[in-house]
């Protein structure tokens, strides 16, 4: 068995990489529906891209039924990164802007909060786990 990889960055990718499990499974676009609980018509104006706010709940149901799986990669320091390291994802902390007092539209702060070391500390323990699954998906891959 051989194991296909892309990275979908747009929704015409991800309905591309459906329609070419879909096929590789040997599947109809009726059988996919029927097995996801979807309508024909709807799988296959997903798969031509014509659903680009596309409800993820359909898209995942599809992908379950393909046996189809998301990897989501993205950066989180290590413990032992330098500081300005670690600078670079915390943002600055909000700043007080002078606004007349009658106007309801605008805000008293501006700028995104701050990453606290509560929340870097909750983020470095998820990478944690997800490192110790990538090497248990590995180890597991090659004993195949």
């Amino acid at each position: 068995m051989v194991t296909f990889s892309t990275n979908a960055r747009t929704p015409l990718d991800l309905a591309t990489s459906v329609r070419d499990a879909r096929i590789a499974a040997g599947m109809s676009q009726a059988d996919l529906a029927a097995a996801a609980h979807l309508n024909r018509s709807w799988v296959s104006l997903f798969e031509g891209g014509h659903t680009p706010n596309a409800s993820l709940s359909k898209v995942l149901a599809m992908l379950d039924v393909l046996d189809v799986t998301i990897r989501l990669t993205y950066t989180v320091p290590d413990p032992d990164s330098s500081a300005n390291e670690v600078g670079r994802l915390t943002k600055p902390a909000p700043r007080t802007v002078s606004t007349p007092r009658d106007d309801p539209d605008h805000s008293e702060t501006s700028g995104p909060a701050v990453l606290d070391s509560i929340a870097l500390a909750a983020a470095l323990k998820r990478r944690s786990a997800h490192r110790a699954r990538a090497v248990a998906d590995e180890l597991e891959s090659g004993a195949e």
